[in-house]
């Protein structure tokens, strides 16, 4: 629809949106506008503006119209408005970088560790890096920003608790400061929490400090990165 304005010598002319835009323009889906009639020039969207005011500026003279110029300056303004793209955000997926804090409880409420305030913790996804592995699966799907409560049962966590992993090793075996309460570590890599320290020997727990215990995990995923952005 074409909007008729006048001009100084009240000949009739109208705004024609049927010109694309110049090859490269910024708002390549938008049409510019022409002033039609005998040797008008082309009005691109830099000239536009200026054109609508003055059919405003002269409104006195076709009071009837100012709705419809109205409506063409509104629509140009949506028409050149820039658009803002949506916020991209990743699930957690095999590959990706991800980043989050968390906080472990036990279900009497004791903290046993904690990230929040500190340096939080990334991994990535898929490589078997965390410890519980039904974490790191339960983490799949989640973008950044989620928070989530995870509990997981003993067994899917460090194990039930196995009375076969108590054993007794010689005091010579030990650094002579050991005392009950104490965590070793042998030389393969396997730790131990001192049971009963007696004279000739001392019990070892080599059962994984939170086995037999259901856990807690409240975790806040703070960002999910592709391969290339995380390097």
């Amino acid at each position: 629809m074409a909007f008729p304005t006048r001009s100084s010598n009240n000949s009739s002319r109208f705004f024609s949106p049927d010109l694309p835009p110049a090859a490269g323009s910024i708002a390549s889906d938008c049409r510019s506008e022409r002033l039609a009639g005998p040797g008008a020039p082309v009005i691109g969207w830099k000239k536009r503006r200026a054109a609508v005011a003055l059919t405003r500026s002269r409104s006195h003279m076709t009071g009837a119209h100012i709705p419809q110029v109205m409506t063409a300056t509104l629509l140009g303004l949506l028409c050149w408005s820039p658009a803002v793209p949506a916020e991209n955000k990743l699930p957690i997926s095999d590959g990706l970088k991800v980043t989050f804090d968390y906080t472990l409880t036990l279900p009497d409420k004791t903290k046993v560790d904690s990230t929040v305030g500190k340096e939080p913790f990334s991994y990535t996804h898929g490589d078997h890096q965390i410890t519980p592995e039904a974490l790191e699966k339960a983490l799949t799907g989640l973008k950044a920003g989620d928070k989530k409560r995870i509990t997981l049962p003993a067994a899917e966590a460090y194990g039930l608790y196995d009375e076969k992993k108590r054993v007794k090793v010689p005091i010579r075996n030990v650094p002579p400061e050991t005392k009950v309460g104490s965590l070793l570590r042998s030389q393969e890599g396997l730790e131990a929490r001192v049971l009963e320290v007696n004279t000739d020997s001392v019990l070892l727990d080599t059962n994984h400090p939170l086995a037999g215990k259901n856990l807690i995990f409240d975790v806040h995923i703070l960002e999910v990165e592709s391969p290339a952005r995380g390097k």
